[in-house]
């Protein structure tokens, strides 16, 4: 009698070890089903409205160059003649228009038509940016046109934060008055050097201080157009050591309107002087689209994007550089 009343206890137990190897089994294959389907999250996707063209930003762009027009039409007083000629000396170009302009003026927008229907990895998976702007004795319309212009032209999730460093300014309007403005910047931060220590040494010093995924430098003073950021970040995302720049458009010194740049590559002589070039007929060839990145010998060193851990993986600059120069061949 002991044998028959056992053996239904035997038989649960079994049913019981292949309901387990059952479940693990559906486990698994729901797993490598998971890992084989494409994560959605990384599909390439258009640009968002943001970074597009519109008619309102068209309208926008009428309203500022008729701005820009009516000042260079403008017969100066004397007091003003002296005020332009000042603006000159101090920086080299011409002053006395940018600081009428707006902080966020709107250029026309200068990408290739096929930028538009270009499409990269969405916003929300691209790496955050700290951008870092190096400023001496800077205008004061010029650097806080260079922050709105990042602040107003790019995906408020991708901007980490902006690090103004101040590398030994003496002049009044970057002092107390422009910790004031700063104040009410969202995400901008002024930090200054102990010391006059050149632009290499400043970069290094904003680096260190930055807490964004990725380093972008900026001259202090730049102007973005719409759909500038994505692109860099995107590239940086899909490959971590990659190091982007943009191709740089030229604001003219004389009347402040924007000339178009075309892509050139970075190149350096044997005497290590850094210069553009055009690209060859091999290299146009090669190019399935104007969108395509081409790689360049030498990098422009005022202006790129960088993995901040790769920054410092790499080094970060030789901090005996002097002045400016020397960091488009050394990085």
């Amino acid at each position: 009698m002991a044998k028959p009343s056992g053996a239904p206890r035997k038989a649960k137990k079994s049913y019981g070890l292949f309901s387990v190897w059952v479940a693990l089994g559906v486990l698994v294959g729901a797993i490598l089903i998971i890992m084989l389907l494409p994560d959605n999250r990384m599909v390439p996707e258009p640009l968002s409205p943001l970074s597009l063209p519109s008619d309102f930003k068209y309208q926008q762009v009428l309203r500022d160059e008729e701005l820009r027009e009516s000042i260079m039409r403008k017969t100066l007083t004397p007091e003003e003649e002296a005020e332009k000629a000042e603006g000159w000396k101090k920086n080299e170009f011409n002053q006395f228009i940018s600081d009428r302009l707006s902080l966020k003026r709107r250029n026309y927008d200068t990408r290739d038509v096929a930028c538009l229907s270009e499409k990269y990895l969405p916003v929300s998976v691209l790496p955050s940016a700290s951008v870092i702007i190096i400023f001496h004795n800077e205008a004061r319309s010029t650097l806080l046109r260079t922050v709105w212009n990042v602040l107003e032209r790019s995906p408020a999730s991708l901007i980490h934060e902006v690090l103004l460093i101040d590398d030994g300014s003496t002049l009044e309007h970057l002092g107390q008055p422009l910790e004031d403005e700063v104040y009410s910047i969202p995400k901008t931060k002024l930090l200054r050097m102990p010391q006059r220590s050149g632009l290499i040494r400043a970069k290094v010093f904003g680096a260190e201080r930055a807490t964004g995924e990725v380093l972008l430098f900026l001259d202090s003073h730049c102007e973005c157009v719409d759909g500038w950021l994505e692109p860099l970040l995107d590239r940086i995302k899909r490959n971590r050591t990659t190091i982007p720049m943009p191709v740089i458009d030229a604001i003219d010194q004389y009347d402040w309107e924007l000339r178009t740049a075309h892509t050139q590559k970075g190149v350096f002589s044997w005497t290590e002087h850094f210069y553009w070039t055009d690209l060859t007929p091999k290299q146009v060839r090669e190019r399935y689209s104007p969108t395509q990145p081409v790689a360049s010998p030498a990098m422009a060193g005022g202006i790129f994007a960088i993995d901040r851990n790769y920054f410092f993986e790499m080094g970060t600059y030789d901090e005996g550089l002097d002045t400016w120069g020397g960091e488009n061949i050394e990085m």
